[in-house]
């Protein structure tokens, strides 16, 4: 079995698996801190957790596909769910 180290770990990942590992981090983080000290108002709190939760779903299922094997969604997709989502929650 291969050792492998981080710098190899990392730096062999495309850019759209680093910033989708980020965002969960992030993620996460503010899931523990959120059950430590309280949470938000319920707005403010879907609204962070939906925004991270959607850009990771679409950084991990968009990018990185062949083209005839899956349907590409992308940052177009995103774009219009978002722009719904804001338009009918305000």
């Amino acid at each position: 079995m291969k050792c492998y180290s981080w710098n190899d770990f990392w730096t062999s990942r495309h850019w759209s698996q680093k910033l989708a590992a980020v965002v969960a981090v992030t993620l996460t983080i503010f899931q523990i801190a959120t059950a430590l000290f309280g949470a938000f108002d319920a707005i403010i709190q879907r609204s962070i957790h939906l925004g991270l939760g959607l850009i990771l779903v679409f950084l991990v299922h968009a990018w990185g596909r062949k083209k005839g094997n899956r349907c590409r969604t992308g940052w177009i997709g995103f774009s219009y769910f978002s722009r719904f989502y804001v338009s009918d929650t305000f």
